[in-house]
């Protein structure tokens, strides 16, 4: 199970522990890391404490990836079976949640209709007000890619069908995007945006590849 800080006992709760240890089912213990969650954990401890015979662990929500290994590996653990990789199971869940706090004036979030469409050099002002949208119960997807040309920035062609297949594979066309330079809008994003939500809260989508063509080879 996971546990709130702030959760309440209620009876529901109480009667399911009290049906899972008469059924002598196994039990782990997972909470949401924050600032002195160990203590505001008391009441838990003190009312059941067969729940914390094993080691409690911390996930949290703006590191899914490490979370995620926490998850699986605990689980593993606690049914007696041999770690997997990871990239051979079914990632926990994680991607609906509230994250409306990364809307924000200082960044534009692209819609996938319009994020594979954009041609190099365009700015923000060069795309319709329906591009955009506000992050709500969707996780949004950073976009990092090597800039080609810097005198012309944004995505190439090449890129453009790399990050189209990247977001069919992995089902993420109810997601909303940042490009930097169409996102920032010429603002600089360490400075004038909320870099660490935008930057903790996203999922990642690397485009590595480089054209031997490309003006500027950087990766």
């Amino acid at each position: 199970g996971i546990l709130e800080c702030k959760s309440l006992i209620t009876d529901k709760i109480s009667s399911d522990i009290k049906r899972a240890r008469e059924y002598g089912a196994k039990i782990q213990v997972f909470y949401e890391g924050e600032p002195e969650a160990w203590e505001k954990l008391h009441l838990w401890r003190d009312r059941f404490p067969f729940l914390f015979d094993r080691l409690p662990v911390a996930i949290s929500r703006p590191f899914l990836m490490d979370s995620e290994q926490q998850v699986v590996r605990a689980i593993h653990m606690l049914i007696e079976k041999d770690l997997p990789e990871l990239r051979d199971v079914v990632r926990p869940g994680g991607d609906s949640d509230d994250f409306s706090t990364l809307a924000q004036e200082s960044v534009k979030w692209i819609k996938y209709a319009y994020v594979c469409k954009i041609k190099p050099g365009s700015t923000a002002a060069d795309l319709p007000s329906e591009a955009f949208g506000n992050p709500f119960d969707k996780r949004t997807c950073f976009v990092s890619y090597a800039q080609e040309n810097p005198a012309c920035p944004g995505l190439t062609t090449a890129q453009q069908a790399k990050l189209k297949d990247v977001i069919a594979r992995n089902r993420l066309k109810d997601r909303l995007f940042f490009i930097d330079h169409i996102s920032l809008g010429g603002k600089h994003f360490y400075l004038q945006t909320e870099a660490a939500e935008v930057l903790s809260f996203s999922r990642y989508i690397i485009l590595e590849d480089v054209d031997h063509s490309a003006v500027d080879r950087t990766p």
